[in-house]
């Protein structure tokens, strides 16, 4: 008999990105990186980053991040000056690849004709450990302090606790992207782990459908009550400071709404009304949710 369940676990595995996938961003993340580090523009140290970097990727992958970190001291704008020629320098390299590097508002794109692309994200090292980093935040296009490594750590300690958490990520993230502001990722895999890391005795759901409950009921708490959501590389970055009120609010309104859906299918699925259960959580996560 189909359930809930059963149709959510069809739909994450839809999420996960193939070995093939994975494979080839990786390859051609390492290609980049093997380069970089033969530039001489001041490059000091390279980080990977971003979802693949995390194990959050869903399909298919559609880019691979790294830092490229300048010398510790080097100044703002001279870092933007060594960026534009780094960019110039690995148009060169791929030249003749059929690949095209473009200098992008904050980042350099390395673009493929299909398949992954890469992108580097311009940094400045803080430390001498080259942990943490000063880097161009792709959205405001302000410098913010973060620290990709403690971001990972932060991952690894939740799902030692829960190892469905990569995927409740996923789920969070294409929520996060089917509403009218389409949140960005990143913050939505802040909201899918803040209750793990700040509550030592957490108590989730074993099913999928009251799990997905909960995270939407956390969202739109977290929101209600004005707390704050830190970057887990950078505890004094509130990504929510750079957001709207109007794109705050309706975040916490599109989660209670849609907490209320999952929680009618769930009721609707105890009377064997599945046909309305499964048409609920389309509404939750559109209509590729049943797509098969």
């Amino acid at each position: 008999m189909n359930t809930l369940q059963d149709a959510i676990a069809r739909y994450i595995e839809r999420l996960q990105p193939t070995q093939e996938q994975l494979k080839l961003a990786k390859e051609r993340r390492e290609k980049a990186i093997q380069k970089l580090h033969r530039t001489e523009f001041g490059v000091a140290n390279l980080r990977q980053s971003g979802s693949l970097a995390k194990h959050t990727a869903i399909a298919p992958v559609r880019d691979a991040d790294v830092i490229a970190y300048m010398r510790q001291g080097t100044s703002q704008e001279v870092a933007i000056e060594l960026f534009d020629k780094l960019a110039d320098w690995m148009r060169e390299e791929y030249r003749g690849s059929g690949v095209t590097v473009r200098r992008q508002p904050h980042t350099i794109g390395i673009i493929y004709e299909s398949g992954p692309n890469v992108d580097i994200v311009p940094g400045i090292t803080v430390d001498d450990k080259g942990r943490k980093g000063l880097i161009l935040n792709r959205h405001t296009g302000e410098w913010i302090q973060t620290n990709p490594v403690e971001q990972k750590e932060a991952i690894d300690y939740i799902v030692n606790k829960e190892p469905r958490f990569l995927d409740l990520v996923r789920l969070a993230k294409v929520w996060g992207k089917k509403q009218k502001h389409e949140y960005e990722s990143y913050a939505m895999e802040l909201l899918a782990g803040i209750p793990f890391l700040i509550t030592e005795k957490l108590t989730v759901a074993d099913d999928w459908p009251n799990f997905i409950y909960g995270f939407l009921w956390g969202v739109g708490y977290q929101v209600e009550n004005e707390e704050p959501l830190y970057d887990w590389g950078s505890p004094n970055y509130n990504i929510f400071y750079d957001w709207t009120h109007d794109k705050l609010w309706d975040l916490k309104d599109a989660a209670y709404h849609d907490m209320h859906l999952v929680k009618d299918a769930i009721k609707a699925e105890k009377v064997g009304d599945m046909k309305t259960a499964l048409k609920l959580m389309r509404q939750v996560f559109g209509d590729e949710f049943t797509a098969e």
